[in-house]
């Protein structure tokens, strides 16, 4: 096994977060051990967290992130996660859309512009579907789409403002959309466990979703679509 040496700029990264998690993160930590930590509450921390690079470090300075290593980017957030799991599960989400945004060819610009810049900030959260839930219902409209889903497992869906939703096509393959909480509609119940089990209620996208459907599941980053 090869361990890799780190640099000064990665141990200066490390170590200044360190000493903020220290002062500003823990003592929240230990207050709320056991018990859910409050959303505003969350977001404060989020977005302190986010001054040190999280969820954004390895992304593009061109897409607003630090354009720092994927080595980097993991360092820190092990520091995170040995603070407090639950608040580095929080990163984590927002961590995996930001990644999919970031990574969407350029006819997906609309959608960075959109949701990217408060993901790295902080000032959002995002959450990930882990696997595609039966029972999931997501019919064409003259207007978009009408989707109804019930018990869907989802990385953080108790706080997620944006979720990255699979949909099946009539051709049985995958396809992924954008879903925003406020605009959308979709409701998590109180005291939602981890991870969060969620309700899709006619929750209406205006997506045009025909390119979409041609792609199978492990085209993931190329098939998310969105209202346009």
């Amino acid at each position: 096994m090869t361990i890799p040496i780190t640099t000064d700029v990665q141990r200066l990264a490390v170590e200044s977060f360190r000493t903020f998690l220290a002062s500003e993160v823990a003592p929240v930590a230990r207050l709320f051990e056991g018990r859910s930590i409050p959303g505003q509450k969350m977001r404060e921390l989020t977005q302190g967290i986010a001054e040190f690079g999280l969820p954004g470090a390895s992304i593009a300075q061109a897409h607003g992130g630090m354009g720092l290593s994927a080595l980097t980017e993991a360092m820190l957030f092990e520091e995170l996660s040995a603070v407090s799991s639950v608040i580095a599960e929080c990163v984590l989400g927002s961590l995996l859309v930001a990644s999919a945004l970031a990574n969407l060819p350029a006819g997906r610009d609309a959608l960075r512009t959109r949701y990217l810049p408060d993901l790295l900030a902080g000032r959002s959260f995002g959450g990930f579907f882990l696997e595609q839930a039966e029972g999931v219902s997501a019919w064409p409209t003259d207007a978009g789409w009408l989707i109804n889903a019930n018990q869907q497992w989802v990385c953080h869906g108790q706080f997620a403002d944006v979720l990255v939703t699979p949909l099946p096509t009539e051709e049985g393959a995958c396809c992924y959309v954008v879903v925003e909480r406020e605009q959308h509609g979709h409701v998590s119940p109180n005291g939602a466990p981890v991870p969060a089990q969620l309700t899709f209620s006619n929750v209406r996208l205006s997506a045009d979703l025909s390119d979409a459907q041609k792609l199978s599941i492990a085209h993931v980053l190329t098939g998310i679509s969105a209202q346009g």
